[in-house]
Order: structure tokens, then C-alpha cells, then sequence
């Protein structure tokens, strides 16, 4: 039996859109071996089939190495919340696609995992990261996935605030606007600089890098008491706030000696202090 790890994600980062990701130190556990016939435990009926997207990831790569697939026996314990944006698809999707190499004991191959992990998902944020964990920044560049790699700084305090509603990826992206305007896009490139320097270390700049022109101004119109939030946590010291993926999750920073007081608002928001991931997926032979 082969035993995955898969870290949480948080896609965007302020500025970061559909490029910045970084992983988190709550993680999604799958068990998977040959079986005679596809088998789950710990799974939703509902997703308990050949529709399950950790499956389909592994048959993916299986069709695109031209291998043949096995029947599965998968068993899940799934910490990360669904639809919260701390990246659950992709840890399906990264979990799929490291069960192939390790099921047919392919040498580990991460740009290769990188970039089908990507097509799958749609966007890199959220798969890179969860694929070889850190900080990330990544793009299709002439056809080939690049990447930019930091660890990231572990001298902030990271507190994700996870609320009981959720919020769909699709509905997220209804949200946004065809087009922009050039000074947004001007801005939000400057804003993108701040925000990776700011995670390196550099708390001067890491507020401004919380700034963003293109997704939050729409999307945290979705996010019920996201501005009381916000104002509660700057209130506190907070270095920045931010939309962890599309939502509904929020992510902020502090002063690694801060004491972080709980909100209470209408809805329940779950307190969740996180470090940054600093391995990304792995796996080994039980």
C-alpha cells in the first residue's frame, strides 16, 4: 500500500492571481493499492466512482504515459474543507497524479507532475504548490510550465479564517469582469512584487502586496462580514489581509508574537493558525 500527503493550498495572494500559491500545513491522507475491482473508503457515495478526481488525475497520466491503468482500492481521510478555497481539488488532482508514479514505480519526475497536475486543474497556483509546497509563483512560458520557488518566510504567524459557508470556485469567477482597465493591471503589477517580496521577509511592503485590482474588489462582495473581518484582524497588527483562493476562506498575517483573538460575527469563523508546507506531496511504501 502506498501512503499520500498532500499539504492545503492558498491560491492567488492578494495581487497573485492565478499565478501565486502558496502550502499550508494542513493536509489530505490517501491510501491506495492494486485492487480487483476501483474501491473507496472514507469517501462520499457520490464520489465513491470512477468520476472521483483523484482517480481521474491517475488515469490521466496513465493515458498520457500509455500505461494501462489499475483498478484502485482509495482510502481518504480529507482534512482540508471543500469549496473554501484552501485547494482540495488540487490536492485530489496532486494526489492522483503522484499515485501513478508510485504505483508503477516511476522515478519521480516534479516538472513533469507539475505540468499534468496544471492541465488538470486549469491554473498552477493552487497545483504546483501543492506538488512540491512553499511559496510559487508560475506560468506557462513558451509552451513549458515555469516556476518561481521561495520557502517563504516562517517568521510571520499565518491564520486561516474558515467560515462555515461556502463558496464555488464557478461562482467566484462569474464575479470578475472580462476586461480591465490598464491602470489596474499596471497596479496590480506592482502590488504582485510587494506581496512575493513581503513573503520573503519584509514587512514594509507585505501590507501593500494585500492590495489587489483584479478578483478581491468582486469577489469579497460574496464573502458575507469579509469587511468586518478585515477591519477585526487589521485592528489586531495585522500585516495583510486576503481571500485564500476564490473564497470563502480568508487568509492574514501577523507579527509572529501576536496573540490572535477568535472573531465572533453572525456566522462561525473557524480560527485555524497555519505554517507554510515545506515539503509539498509526498508519498511511501507501507
Amino acid at each position: 500500500m502506498i501512503e499520500i500527503t498532500v499539504p492545503a493550498t492558498s491560491a492567488n495572494l492578494g495581487a497573485g492571481f492565478d499565478c501565486m500559491g502558496m502550502a499550508w500545513n494542513l493536509y489530505n491522507t490517501f491510501w491506495v493499492e492494486k485492487s480487483d475491482a476501483l474501491r473507496f473508503e472514507g469517501v462520499e457515495e457520490s464520489y465513491a466512482n470512477e468520476n472521483n478526481l483523484f482517480y481521474q488525475s491517475y488515469v490521466y497520466v496513465c493515458k498520457e504515459k500509455g500505461t494501462e491503468p489499475f483498478p484502485l482500492y482509495i482510502k481518504m481521510e480529507c482534512n482540508i474543507p471543500i469549496s473554501r478555497g484552501l485547494g482540495s481539488s488540487a490536492s485530489l488532482i496532486a494526489g492522483g497524479v503522484v499515485a501513478y508514479y508510485a504505483l508503477h514505480e516511476k522515478p519521480e519526475n516534479r516538472q513533469e507532475m507539475m505540468e499534468y497536475a496544471t492541465t488538470l486543474e486549469g491554473h498552477p497556483d493552487n497545483a504546483v504548490s501543492a506538488l512540491i509546497g512553499g511559496l510559487n509563483c508560475t506560468t506557462v512560458l513558451n509552451g513549458t510550465l515555469t516556476n518561481l520557488h521561495s520557502w517563504g518566510n516562517p517568521n510571520y504567524q499565518y491564520v486561516v479564517w474558515i467560515p462555515e459557508f461556502t463558496l464555488s470556485t464557478e461562482q467566484a469567477r462569474k464575479a470578475l469582469p472580462k476586461q480591465y482597465e490598464k491602470k489596474d493591471a499596471v497596479a496590480n503589477l506592482a502590488y504582485s512584487i510587494f506581496m512575493w517580496e513581503g513573503l520573503q521577509g519584509n514587512p514594509n511592503v507585505l501590507k501593500a502586496g494585500m492590495n489587489d485590482t483584479i478578483h478581491q474588489p468582486y469577489r469579497r462582495k460574496l464573502i458575507e462580514e469579509y469587511d468586518c473581518l478585515e477591519q477585526y484582524v487589521m485592528n489586531q497588527g495585522a500585516y495583510g489581509f486576503y481571500i485564500s483562493g476564490s473564497g470563502s476562506s480568508c487568509l492574514s498575517v501577523f507579527p509572529k508574537e501576536t496573540t490572535v483573538i477568535p472573531f465572533t460575527g453572525k456566522h462561525k469563523w473557524n480560527m485555524v493558525p497555519v505554517l507554510p508546507d515545506t515539503k509539498g506531496a509526498t508519498w511511501m511504501k507501507l
